[in-house]
This record gives structure tokens, C-alpha cells and sequence, in this order.
């Protein structure tokens, strides 16, 4: 059921936004009708983070060390 402007949004109402297509869900609406909602969606657990490496840090501080020495030297000559 695709609802144009001005419509009245209403559960199973499906909303479209160029190539996306959303179908609105009202929960309310389908207990008043006495429907069963749907069980929630449950997204995986995500593996534990690895830890980071502080190599990319240190080279970052040397290089703008680097940096900041070449300007010192270039300012000062």
C-alpha cells in the first residue's frame, strides 16, 4: 500500500524516497486490531575489538615533528 502526499500514515503504510523504499510499522495500531507484532530484531553481537597498534600514533608525532623542525629551520634562515 504506497501512500502519496497529504495521505494519512497508517500501519503497513510504505514509504518511498527515490530508490529506498520504507514500510512504516505501528505497533499500537496493530494491538488495537488485536495482530501479533513481530518479534524485535535482534542484530549479532559484534566480535571484541582488537587492540590498536600505537605505530600510525608515533609516526604521525615524527612526522609533525619533522614538520615543525623544517619551518623552525625555514623561518630562521
Amino acid at each position: 500500500m504506497a501512500v502519496g502526499a497529504g495521505a494519512a500514515l497508517r500501519d503497513g503504510a510504505l514509504i518511498e524516497l527515490g530508490k529506498v523504499a520504507i514500510r512504516f510499522r505501528d505497533p499500537a495500531e496493530r494491538h488495537l486490531r488485536g495482530e501479533h507484532a513481530p518479534a524485535p530484531i535482534v542484530m549479532p553481537a559484534r566480535a571484541p575489538a582488537q587492540p590498536r597498534s600505537a605505530v600510525p600514533f608515533w609516526v604521525a608525532i615524527g612526522v609533525a615533528a619533522l614538520a615543525l623542525a623544517t619551518l623552525v629551520w625555514l623561518l630562521a634562515s
